[in-house]
């Protein structure tokens, strides 16, 4: 399974869009994001399933959580971003 981190600047902004997912029913675990994505300006970060991404980023669009970048991290620990 491919983990896949949804980025935000800030606490609150983090916190908002995991209110918007919690009430969305999708599952996503709220974190300081891992320092190969935080060193890319990016603090705080939702960790969720690839197979959640559409439909988190479409709930997080529709509740005006807006977000700064996503990534995905593979097997092999390796980071990438994802363009959406």
């Amino acid at each position: 399974m491919t983990e896949v981190y949804i980025t935000f600047r800030s606490l609150t902004r983090a916190q908002l869009a995991a209110a918007v997912l919690a009430q969305a029913r999708i599952d996503a675990r709220f974190l300081r994001a891992p320092e190969p994505i935080a060193r890319q300006g990016c603090a705080y970060a939702l960790l969720l399933r690839h197979s959640n991404l559409r439909p988190a980023v479409y709930a997080l669009r529709k509740g005006g959580a807006g977000f700064e970048r996503v990534f995905a991290r593979g097997m092999g620990g390796r980071f990438q971003e994802l363009w959406l």
